[in-house]
């Protein structure tokens, strides 16, 4: 259903997809911005949001592949979307931090903790590996984030 939304959108005139992308941007802000989230919730948002980004890129692909459109116009439309698209989960972490009093070193300490368990999973056979959030240590955060 996204991947459809994604089409028609990219294929609408100009004012349309404009219009799409704005409403779409102020509806998320709005729904995740004023909401408590401590730091396991913030690991969250932060994750779903980085999978989000990589299924629009699928999308915007699958896009260009399928259309019978110009080219160039659906692209710089997916460029501007994408754009947009980080930019409104940039603004909303912004938020997420400033209003639960959340240290911005908290994406440094993730950052540190994912890559560990990236190199982890790669020297570990497939079926071990991270299986859920939780197996990241985010206790870890609170006391980097404290010292920061």
């Amino acid at each position: 259903m996204e991947m459809l939304i994604t089409h028609v959108v990219l294929t609408l005139n100009h004012s349309s997809w404009l219009q799409f992308c704005i409403i779409n941007g102020v509806t998320e802000l709005k729904i995740s911005v004023f909401k408590k989230c401590d730091l396991a919730g913030l690991f969250d948002y932060a994750n779903n949001d980085a999978m989000d980004r990589f299924h629009v890129a699928i999308y915007i692909m699958s896009t260009l592949l399928q259309t019978s459109q110009d080219r160039l116009e659906v692209s710089q439309k997916a460029a501007y979307l994408y754009v947009m698209k980080a930019l409104v989960d940039y603004l909303k972490h912004f938020f997420l931090t400033r209003m639960n009093k959340i240290s911005p070193m908290f994406y440094s300490a993730m950052r540190k903790d994912m890559f560990k368990a990236l190199h982890r999973l790669g020297n570990e056979s497939a079926t071990c590996g991270v299986q859920s959030a939780s197996q990241f240590e985010t206790f870890k955060y609170e006391k980097e984030v404290e010292v920061a």
